[in-house]
C-alpha cells in the first residue's frame, strides 16, 4: 500500500474515531437529559401522578357535577313522595261579604193564612191585607274549617306513581355511572396521550442530537476530502428533517399537555409522571368480561329503568278502570259553630274523553320496546367486549414483538458505526440507521399507549372502569422516558 493511501486511511480513522468518541459522550448526555416539554420546564410544571389526576378530575369535572345534580334531584323527588297515599290535612279560612236586597209579598202570606183557617171557603173581614215590604241586609261571615282526606283505594295509581319516580331515580343513577365512565376514559386518553407525546418528543430530540453529531462528522470528512459533496448534502437534508420532526413532536407534546391541563381545570401547568405501561400476563377469558358486562354495564341499567317506568305507566292506566275510595272529615272551628261531618266518597269513571283501551295498548308497547332494547343492548355489548378484548391482546403482542425490531435497529446502528470507521458505510447509512432506531422505539411507545387505551375501553364496556388502576399497579413493564 502506498504512503498516500496509508496517510488517507489514518486520517479517516482519526476523524471517525474522534467523532465516535464525541458521539458516545454526547449520547450519554442525551440518555441522562430530562424529557423534552417545550414551554414546560421542570420548575414550572407540576408533576402529577395518574391517581392525583383522577382526584382532580372527579373534583372539578362539570360533566360529573351535572350528572350528580340530576341524580340528587331525582333522589329528592323520590323522597318527596314517600308519604303519598297517606292522609292530607287542610285548614281553610273564608271571609264572606254578603249584600241582601229582597222584596217580601205579605198579601200572599195573609191569603195563605186565611186559606189554612177556612179551608179556602171562607172570607174573614178581620184579616187586613198587609202591604209588601222590602228587606235589606249586609254584613260579613267568617268561617274556619279543618278537613282531613285519606285515599283508601286508588286502584294502584299511587303505587304506580311511586314506582315511576323510583325508576327515574334508577335511570339518573345509570346516567351518572355512564358519565363517570366517559370522563374516566377521557382522562386515560389525555393523560397517557400526553405521556406518549413526551416520549416521542424525547426520542425525536435524541435523534436530532445524534444526527447533529453525524452532520458534523460529514462536514469534517468533506473538509478532509474523504466524502463527496453529495454525501455532505444528504447529511444536511437529514439534519433539517430531524429538526422539523423534533419541532413537530415538541408542538404535539405541548398540545397534549394543554389538553390534559384543560381537562383537569388546572391553573398550573401539569406534567404526567406515571409512565406508559403494559402487562406480560394474558387477560382473563373473554367470557368473564362478557358476564361482568351483562351485570354491570350502565346502559343495561338504564334500559331496565326505562322498562320499570313503562310498567309503572301501565299500572297507572289500569287504575283508570277501577273505582276510587276516599274517607274524609270536616270540622268547623268557629266559636259560634261546631258543625262536624264525616263520610266516605266513592267515585268510578264509567266514561270519559280519554280512550283508555288505546292508552293501555300504548303503555304495553313501551314495555315491549324496553324488552327488545334490552336484548339488543346485550348483544351489542357482548360484541363490543369481545372486540375490545381482542384489541388489548393484539396491542400487547405488538409491543413485545417490537423488542426484536429494536434489538435489530441497535445492532444495525452499531454495524453502521463500525462500517463508517472501516470505510464500508457512509454517513448517510449511519443517519438512516439512527432514524430507523428512533422510528421503532416510537412505534413501541405507541403500541404501549394502544394497549392502555384498549384496556380502558375493555373495562368500560365490561362496566368495571374503576379496575383500571389495578391493572396499572400490577403492570410488569413500564415505558419510561
Amino acid at each position: 500500500m502506498s504512503l498516500n493511501k496509508l496517510s488517507k486511511a489514518a486520517k479517516v480513522c482519526w476523524i471517525v474515531v474522534s467523532c465516535i468518541a464525541f458521539s458516545a459522550q454526547s449520547l450519554a448526555q442525551i440518555n441522562t437529559a430530562p424529557a423534552i416539554a417545550p414551554q414546560y420546564s421542570a420548575s414550572a410544571a407540576q408533576p402529577l401522578r395518574f391517581s392525583e389526576a383522577q382526584k382532580l378530575l372527579f373534583s372539578y369535572s362539570w360533566q360529573l357535577a351535572a350528572a350528580q345534580a340530576d341524580l340528587d334531584s331525582k333522589i329528592a323527588r323520590q323522597e318527596s313522595v314517600e308519604l303519598l297515599g297517606g292522609p292530607s290535612v287542610l285548614l281553610a279560612a273564608d271571609r264572606i261579604h254578603y249584600n241582601l236586597d229582597a222584596e217580601v209579598n205579605l198579601n200572599k202570606v195573609t191569603n195563605d193564612a186565611i186559606g189554612d183557617i177556612s179551608g179556602g171557603q171562607l172570607h174573614l173581614p178581620g184579616f187586613v191585607h198587609l202591604p209588601n215590604t222590602e228587606i235589606r241586609r249586609k254584613g260579613n261571615v267568617n268561617t274556619v274549617n279543618a278537613l282531613v282526606a285519606w285515599p283508601i283505594y286508588t286502584g294502584g295509581k299511587i303505587t304506580a306513581t311511586k314506582d315511576f319516580i323510583a325508576a327515574q331515580t334508577d335511570e339518573a343513577a345509570a346516567d351518572a355511572r355512564s358519565a363517570n365512565s366517559m370522563v374516566y376514559a377521557e382522562l386515560v386518553t389525555r393523560y397517557f396521550g400526553a405521556q406518549l407525546a413526551q416520549k416521542a418528543a424525547k426520542l425525536r430530540q435524541d435523534a436530532l442530537q445524534a444526527i447533529t453529531i453525524h452532520d458534523k462528522t460529514a462536514q469534517r470528512m468533506l473538509d478532509e476530502g474523504l466524502i463527496a459533496k453529495v454525501e455532505r448534502l444528504e447529511a444536511q437534508v437529514a439534519l433539517e428533517d430531524a429538526k422539523r420532526d423534533a419541532h413537530q413532536a415538541n408542538n404535539q407534546a405541548e398540545l397534549a399537555n394543554i389538553a390534559l391541563q384543560r381537562l383537569l381545570q388546572s391553573e398550573q401547568v401539569v406534567s404526567p409522571t406515571t409512565p406508559l405501561f403494559i402487562s406480560q400476563r394474558s387477560l382473563a377469558p373473554v367470557a368473564e368480561f362478557i358476564n361482568l358486562a351483562l351485570v354491570n354495564h350502565p346502559i343495561l341499567a338504564k334500559v331496565a329503568a326505562k322498562k320499570e317506568q313503562a310498567e309503572a305507566l301501565h299500572k297507572a292506566d289500569e287504575s283508570l278502570w277501577k273505582p276510587g275510595v276516599t274517607a274524609f272529615a270536616q270540622q268547623q272551628l268557629n266559636k259560634s259553630q261546631k258543625n262536624r261531618m264525616a263520610g266516605v266518597s266513592v267515585h268510578w269513571t264509567l266514561w270519559g274523553p280519554l280512550d283508555r283501551r288505546s292508552s293501555n295498548r300504548s303503555t304495553l308497547a313501551q314495555i315491549h320496546q324496553a324488552e327488545y332494547s334490552d336484548q339488543q343492548a346485550k348483544e351489542d355489548i357482548s360484541v363490543l367486549v369481545e372486540m375490545n378484548w381482542r384489541t388489548v391482546n393484539d396491542a400487547r403482542q405488538a409491543y413485545f414483538a417490537l423488542d426484536s425490531n429494536i434489538a435489530l435497529a441497535h445492532e444495525f446502528l452499531r454495524l453502521r458505526q463500525a462500517g463508517l470507521r472501516e470505510g464500508t458505510s457512509t454517513v448517510s447509512d449511519l443517519i438512516d440507521a439512527q432514524v430507523n432506531l428512533t422510528k421503532v422505539r416510537t412505534e413501541q411507545a405507541q403500541a404501549a399507549n394502544n394497549y392502555i387505551q384498549a384496556l380502558m375501553h375493555l373495562l368500560t364496556s365490561a362496566g368495571i372502569p374503576d379496575q383500571f388502576e389495578d391493572y396499572l399497579n400490577s403492570a410488569s413493564t413500564q415505558v419510561k422516558l
